[in-house]
């Protein structure tokens, strides 16, 4: 098993010749060629309840929407967040929470969740679900940094509670991405 934060080209994937490949944290956009090779053998681990929150920083954006917050382990398609769903688990915060304590909360739980299914994703024992993609949001880097610059020079000690009063006065723009 390898660990990767770096991009990874597809030249460097077909190399290595992965069973499966698991991402987890990886803040790149993997690449069409790797997708077409691995179909249904790329799974996501994201922190949120899908198909609620795809992109980036969908803990965030939980809380700014008013969403349903969780965790979601889904096969990656060529699409953001957007390939089906294997599991799920719904996760209820106190508005008293920081948006740093919520992330924890759901990387344990997400970790938590791969590691309880692990054999059955190994065995390929999954039950695959189609996510209504007419439903959810997705959010970019871009409207991600208008909220985070809006919220001042520490905004994951924010408390989820005090978010939507802050932010009344954020623009938004909810525009689906598919890969290139």
């Amino acid at each position: 098993m390898r660990v990767r934060t770096q991009k990874l080209s597809p030249e460097e994937v077909f190399e290595i010749g992965p069973d499966l490949i698991i991402s987890h944290g990886y803040r790149h956009i993997i690449q069409k060629p790797v997708i077409e090779r691995y179909h249904h053998k790329i799974i996501n681990l994201h922190i949120s309840f899908l198909p609620w929150n795809r992109g980036v920083s969908p803990n965030l954006w939980s809380f700014v929407t008013a969403t349903k917050k969780g965790v979601s382990i889904h096969l990656i398609d060529e699409g953001i967040d957007t390939g089906d769903i294997l599991f799920q688990e719904e996760i209820t915060f106190e508005e008293e929470v920081t948006l740093s304590d919520s992330y924890e909360v759901l990387k344990n739980t997400i970790e938590n969740l791969f590691i309880s299914n692990w054999s059955r994703i190994e065995d390929d024992e999954c039950v695959p679900i189609k996510q209504d993609l007419t439903a959810g949001s997705y959010h970019s880097m871009k409207e991600t940094d208008q909220i985070l610059q809006h919220l001042g020079d520490k905004p994951w000690t924010t408390k989820t509670g005090d978010l939507p009063a802050l932010l009344r006065t954020t623009p938004r723009t909810n525009t689906p991405k598919r890969r290139e």
